[in-house]
């Protein structure tokens, strides 16, 4: 399975066992985190 390219999200985990093998990868990982706890919190809040 190739490493997916930036356009695509990988999953999660995907990106968890590529942060092992890359310190970006892994910053865009806890970017990407951080983007979904914000939007989450976001939803949240307007509810």
């Amino acid at each position: 399975m190739p490493v997916s390219t930036r356009s695509d999200y990988p999953t999660p985990s995907q990106a968890a066992h590529n942060a092992l093998n890359s310190r970006e990868d892994f910053s865009l990982w806890a970017e990407a985190v951080r983007q979904q706890m914000l939007h989450a919190l976001q939803k949240r809040q307007k509810a």
